[in-house]
């Protein structure tokens, strides 16, 4: 016996086992039986039929609509000020430095690609 024979005896052990004699005829007559039954219905149909949630969103929808009509907004003006002011503010945070034209960059020597001499 060599050890192609051993390796290929080890192998067909770990085989799965054959599935049981009836299992596909039990499998494909519950599939058919689901198939007759009537399905439920899904999330959104449930939700659009049920009076009480249809009641909420429109009463949620209305209360939007009157807070967005009722409550005062800022004046044009100082919402332009303030604007202004913030970018200012960002302006002088974000100053990038003067840049000279006349001189290259700098490159570090540790970015730098060293050739190997061949």
């Amino acid at each position: 016996m060599n050890q192609n024979d051993d390796l290929e005896r080890e192998l067909r052990a770990l085989a799965p086992p054959p599935a049981p004699a009836g299992l596909r005829g039990d499998v494909l007559a519950a599939a058919r039986a689901a198939l007759r039954r009537e399905s439920a219905p899904d999330l959104w149909t449930r939700l659009w039929e049920s009076a009480p949630l249809r009641l909420a969103w429109s009463l949620a929808l209305v209360l939007l609509v009157v807070a967005h009509a009722a409550l005062p907004q800022k004046p044009r003006e100082e919402m332009a000020r303030r604007a202004d002011d913030e970018d200012r503010e960002v302006a002088r945070l974000a100053r990038l430095p003067e840049l000279d034209t006349r001189t290259l960059p700098t490159v570090e020597p540790s970015i730098v690609k060293k050739e190997n001499p061949s």
